[in-house]
């Protein structure tokens, strides 16, 4: 999770040795009752690293990455650490990225073909093309999409397999998810290991908005086909708000992001600092480093919903059912999803830049005092709600 976690390299017998020696004076007893750790391979034994049998608890819960550090690369070591992990809550993450269906060398000249870009001569499953990628026009929004899609399924199948050997009785659809950006893990565009040459005739605009369709993609097989419990992001703020282009498309599902080496006060503060991460999603857990562990901070966003629809109306009138959602400090939360149950229905709108969400309907038909509720459902860390009465007359 990482920087060094989320390049596709192996650590060094020196860095996993020197790692070692400086874990030894960072005993489990140093997590406070919110804090635990996430780890991946570099973490395992059999990559000649010490550091889970010295992180001992796992605190009140565990991040596991189920990739090998990048999309479909397979995590050699995710039974041992699920067998770690198990003694406590698990949370889960896995890898994402979008190279594009080639690769170009420094120079512009093509290196090599992706080889998991979902084009029909390699997937004729239609499961790994949801949408439209054809060998005619491979480098589309919808095959980026398509890439994504694929990705996350094989994610899931690791911890599928993975909870399996381990012994894990419960499904992984169980357990909270997060999908992993950082530039280095490859977005067109925003990874100088991987340059984006002037023939492909793509702009910077057009290239984000296939990362962006890689991530939906992801998200929607996480989301909708394995059902996770609840599926959150992963990213430094700078590089969500440049891969993502300050998309809001995913800010009503949590967020976790890095803050470097920091202390736990200093975590604990982060998490009520939200002006980085606007359009992220509300910060949920931060991550922060000490002595080269990945240590996390789990948030508790407060967030407050008030009725500002519709309260007298005629019958069979157009109505707007209304609320606004703010922040702990009274700012307002952009993109989050507010749930109104109305008269047997229930309909929901996304908050704008104002925090405010709305819908137009029809008033019923019947006189008389109708109870409404406007929910903030943003995720399985924050939720609030706002009572009112419409008077239909």
């Amino acid at each position: 999770m990482t920087f060094s976690r989320a390049r596709a390299t192996i650590l060094s017998a020196a860095l996993v040795a020197a790692a070692s020696i400086v874990l030894t004076a960072l005993p489990a007893s140093a997590l406070t009752e919110n804090e635990g750790y996430d780890v991946s391979y570099p973490q395992c034994a059999s990559e000649g690293s010490s550091q889970i049998q010295q992180l001992g608890s796992v605190g009140a819960t565990s991040v596991v990455g189920v990739d090998g550090g990048k999309l479909f690369a397979t995590n050699t070591c995710l039974v041992e650490l699920l067998k770690w992990a198990k003694a406590g809550p698990i949370q889960l993450y896995a890898n994402t990225g979008n190279p594009g269906p080639t690769v170009y060398n420094p120079n512009g000249t093509v290196a090599a073909q992706i080889k998991n870009w979902p084009i029909p001569s390699r997937d004729r499953n239609s499961a790994n093309r949801p949408k439209p990628c054809t060998n005619a026009a491979p480098d589309s929004v919808t095959c980026a999409y398509d890439y994504g899609y694929k990705g996350a399924k094989a994610s899931y199948a690791h911890a599928v397999a993975g909870f399996k050997a381990a012994g894990i009785t419960y499904s992984p659809s169980a357990v909270n998810w997060w999908l992993d950006l950082e530039s280095a893990n490859t977005w067109r565009g925003h990874d100088s290991e991987y340059p984006e040459p002037r023939l492909t005739g793509l702009a910077q605009a057009n290239l984000d908005v296939r990362n962006r369709a890689a991530m939906q993609g992801a998200h929607d097989y996480l989301v909708n086909v394995a059902k996770v419990k609840q599926l959150g992001f992963y990213g430094s703020p700078n590089e969500w708000a440049m891969i993502m282009n300050t998309t809001t498309l995913f800010a009503d599902h949590p967020y976790w992001y890095p803050i470097g080496g920091a202390t736990s006060d200093e975590a604990l503060a982060a998490c009520a600092d939200t002006r980085n991460v606007t359009g992220s999603g509300l910060p949920v857990m931060v991550q922060y480093q000490v002595a080269g562990v990945d240590i996390n901070q789990r948030c508790f966003p407060a967030s407050s919903v008030t009725y500002t629809g519709t309260v007298s109306t005629l019958s069979k009138h157009r109505m707007r059912l209304g609320a606004r959602v703010v922040g702990a400090t009274g700012a307002p939360l952009h993109g989050q999803r507010v749930y109104f149950t109305f008269n047997g229905r229930t309909y929901s709108a996304v908050t704008n830049s104002n925090g405010v969400a709305g819908i137009y309907i029809v008033a019923p038909a019947a006189v008389g005092t109708y109870p409404v509720a406007a929910d903030l459902r943003v995720n399985s860390y924050a939720a609030s709600q706002a009572t009112s009465s419409v008077d239909v007359h």
